[in-house]
């Protein structure tokens, strides 16, 4: 069949062949980009968006905690002593917020688990709280003081150590999203190292071919 053809259907033959072949390149080349960028979205949304919040939920457990040290040092200036609670209350608020937010994004049945261990531990916290404040605003500065670093504090740890478990589970599950995405880029280079190999072999095969084509004709026509 290549025998009877002319020179120029030869050519054009192995140019729209090449061509084919860099479009298929090509083609999965971009699939593979696009697999990548939707690979850092996610990424983005599974990983740093969870730390980032369990980030913020940790400074807010901290800080119930510091406005609540405050209220008892504040018993001569029962003006601040309210700001303080009023802030305490403020934070409670961010934080019940952000829970919310967070919990719209669970990823699985353990961070489930996690999460629903933090909500009970701080309603646990939560429910001392007004004990806490009578103590403090019938000038009991010392019961309010053992009552904190007793029962109160234990119910401290116990929401302390539910947003540890919590930040935990996202550091570890940001580690594992990110050695899948790793070996996925390094297969995908791969591949591609692969398919530019294979296209290159087939364009200098074809070179060949088409050559040793037009070489028989050009001899054929000089016979």
């Amino acid at each position: 069949m290549f025998k009877r053809m002319r020179i120029r259907n030869v050519l054009l033959f192995g140019f729209i062949t090449v061509s084919l072949i860099a479009g298929i390149i090509g083609y999965i080349g971009i699939k593979q980009t696009i697999k990548s960028n939707e690979a850092s979205f996610m990424l983005y949304g599974n990983v740093a968006v969870p730390l980032s919040q369990c980030s913020t939920i940790a400074s807010l457990v901290q800080r119930l905690r510091v406005n609540a040290s405050v209220i008892i040092l504040l018993a001569n200036n029962p003006e601040e002593q309210e700001n303080k609670h009023q802030r305490f209350l403020l934070f409670n608020a961010k934080l019940d917020s952000l829970l919310n937010v967070y919990q719209t994004n669970i990823k699985n049945d353990i961070d489930r688990n996690n999460f629903q261990v933090l909500i009970v531990a701080k309603k646990g916290y939560l429910d001392l709280f007004p004990t806490f404040l009578e103590l403090t605003k019938a000038g009991k500065q010392n019961e309010a003081t053992l009552y904190m670093t007793g029962e109160w504090y234990k119910a401290y740890s116990k929401m302390q150590n539910a947003t540890e478990d919590l930040i935990n589970f996202n550091i570890k599950a940001g580690k594992s999203f990110a050695e899948s995405n790793a070996s996925n880029a390094k297969s995908t280079i791969y591949f591609m190292l692969i398919i530019v190999l294979s296209g290159v072999f087939l364009a200098l095969a074809l070179g060949k071919l088409v050559s040793d084509i037009i070489y028989k004709i050009i001899n054929s026509v000089k016979e």
